[in-house]
């Protein structure tokens, strides 16, 4: 419970000032709790957040993290985000935003994986490739995210999630077909670890 309780306390501080501004001593005393109980369940102000914001928007997506790459988990996932706008404007206002999506997109993983063999259909396509096509198109759509919410994007959210389910679905559905006819492609995958976190690098303004 104590977890659940400095996130509380952590969203009510990102309401009003920037995340850099907030102390791990001021989140500890709002919940009553000494400084020692804080850095037993995380390391700084930005793994809190980092895990904060990620079990608020798994919950928005569901119990097993429906792929948030198209469809109706896209569209949760920009709603979720715009009924939380002041946190979630306070977050990709901080130094360690990258850090967050990486997060959330390790916690997604499976659902994100679950949703990739299921587009993929009847192709069998190598699991080493869906995972990276689920890696790219993920930090896409977060990357997609957090340039909206640092006002790269004027259109309101529901316009941005249909043009990057077209985008998203057209890409996806071009590479697996093309993958089936370079074998090389695959036979470099198959030199690389399946198990990989959810790390990949991101172009940062």
């Amino acid at each position: 419970m104590t977890k659940q309780q400095l996130a509380k306390a952590l969203f009510s501080f990102m309401r009003i000032k920037p995340l850099d501004k907030i102390s791990v001593t001021e989140v500890a005393e709002c919940c009553d709790v000494p400084r020692s109980t804080f850095y037993y369940h995380f390391e700084d102000i930005y793994d809190l957040a980092s895990w904060a914001l990620s079990m608020k928007l798994l919950e928005c997506l569901g119990e097993g993290g429906t792929c948030f790459l198209w469809g109706d988990g896209l569209k949760e996932l920009f709603r979720c985000c715009h009924e939380n706008y002041d946190i979630c404007r306070c977050a990709v206002r901080g130094n360690d935003v990258w850090r967050m999506a990486d997060s959330f997109c390790d916690r997604c993983m499976d659902g994100i994986m679950k949703g990739m063999r299921e587009f993929d259909g009847g192709r069998g396509t190598d699991e080493r490739f869906l995972r990276y096509l689920g890696l790219f198109y993920g930090h896409a759509v977060l990357a997609t995210l957090i340039a909206w919410f640092r006002g790269d994007m004027a259109e309101p959210y529901e316009k941005i999630t249909a043009v990057i389910d077209f985008m998203v679905k057209d890409g996806m559905d071009s590479a697996l077909n093309n993958v089936q006819n370079n074998p090389e492609i695959l036979e470099a995958l198959r030199d690389g670890d399946s198990s990989m976190p959810c790390r990949a690098p991101l172009l940062v303004r």
